[in-house]
């Protein structure tokens, strides 16, 4: 008996196992993910009719001021839409209601934007369309920042290189994809590219909101990693978004149009898209080799060799040399691509995080504005 009631008090008390907690939450990851590819194809359908469409409705004399607004809003409104992201998540919620409210704001207006293309007013009325892309342009960049900013609550910091590895497949793929995306767009016609790309984003940003509504802020960070940083480091996050931007807006707005390239067989902006394309390749890669070596805060040297490296294509080089010297590039490239986010939100307190990442986001703009407007 005394054997029974051992026994009976033994297999009463199973064994408990706390739960681990997942080092990446997957599907919040790939939510956000297609979020951010849907903001990129968005991006290169607006680029693409931005100046036919000024023309259609006689405002082609609009198209520096476009331009000069387009940059202004690019490097103000992600800092500021971070910030009020930020007081969201300080009220123990999360960001959501910004991220929706910019999501919602950009798919009327692209229906409105489609609506006025394929109605195509005239007089007064035909300033609707200025007036909506100013719109459209001020609301892309409401929810972008609080929405990156979420990616520290699905990934632990060890492995967000991973997590940026397969936003950067995806996101840069998206933009690489350009050549083919344009012509489809053309195909098809403005109003119905824009009613398209309110729906994809209206889609994503839905899928997003159902996998992020239970997420409780911070719960992928330790208390340690927070109590080692005493202050944000905003500066330093901009230069990080500011380095990034520079090799971006190398490989989109300036290596298409080099005399070397242009003597290549194949066109520029072939070239630019084959490059963004690899380079988000290895990217994938990149993230897991620079967890296994624990490099996730080694963006500033890499960015500095990324630079000496754009620096050697303005030398007189053999075409044996500039293949290799382009091969090492893209290679560097990849790596400062999974590191640029993670060594920023490593320098952010937990209640700066979505304005950091809008520092990020304006940094990474700054160069390839200035470019647009002829000012380098």
């Amino acid at each position: 008996m005394a054997n029974l009631a051992n026994q009976a008090t033994f297999t009463a008390t199973p064994t408990v196992h706390a739960p681990v907690s997942p080092a990446i939450r997957w599907s919040q990851l790939i939510a956000l993910t297609l979020l951010s590819a849907s903001i990129a194809i968005s991006w290169v359908a607006y680029h693409n009719f931005q100046e036919p469409l000024l023309a259609q409705f006689g405002f082609e004399y609009l198209g520096r001021f476009v331009l000069v607004a387009q940059t202004v809003i690019l490097l103000v409104v992600p800092p500021l839409a971070g910030r009020l992201g930020d007081r969201y998540r300080a009220k123990g919620g999360n960001s959501l209601p910004v991220v929706m409210a910019g999501i919602g704001i950009v798919a009327m207006i692209f229906m409105s934007v489609a609506t006025t293309i394929a109605i195509s007013p005239d007089g007064i009325f035909r300033w609707l369309f200025p007036v909506l892309v100013t719109l459209w342009l001020i609301a892309m960049n409401i929810f972008h920042a609080p929405a990156l900013a979420g990616l520290e609550d699905m990934v632990s910091a060890e492995k967000m290189p991973v997590a940026v590895g397969l936003l950067t497949l995806v996101t840069d793929l998206a933009y690489s994809l350009e050549p083919v995306i344009v012509p489809i767009a053309q195909a098809i016609g403005a109003p119905v590219t824009f009613a398209a790309g309110g729906i994809l984003i209206l889609l994503s940003g839905i899928l997003y909101r159902n996998e992020m509504r239970n997420v409780r802020t911070g719960s992928m960070q330790s208390s340690r990693q927070i109590k080692e940083i005493s202050r944000s480091g905003f500066v330093m996050v901009f230069i990080n978004g500011l380095l990034l931007g520079i090799c971006m807006a190398f490989i989109q707005e300036i290596l298409p149009n080099m005399e070397i390239v242009r003597q290549a067989v194949i066109g520029g902006e072939q070239l630019a898209a084959a490059i963004l394309a690899m380079a988000a390749i290895l990217a994938f890669f990149a993230g897991r080799i620079v967890v296994q070596l624990g490099w996730q805060n080694v963006f500033i040297p890499i960015a500095c060799l990324t630079l000496l490296l754009i620096a050697a294509f303005w030398l007189p080089l053999p075409s044996w040399l500039f293949a290799l010297v382009l091969g090492a590039f893209v290679i560097s490239m990849a790596f400062a691509s999974v590191t640029a986010l993670p060594s920023s939100f490593a320098r952010l307190r937990p209640e700066h995080k979505a304005l950091g990442i809008g520092l990020f986001l304006a940094g990474t703009e700054l160069m390839a504005g200035m470019i647009r407007l002829g000012l380098f």
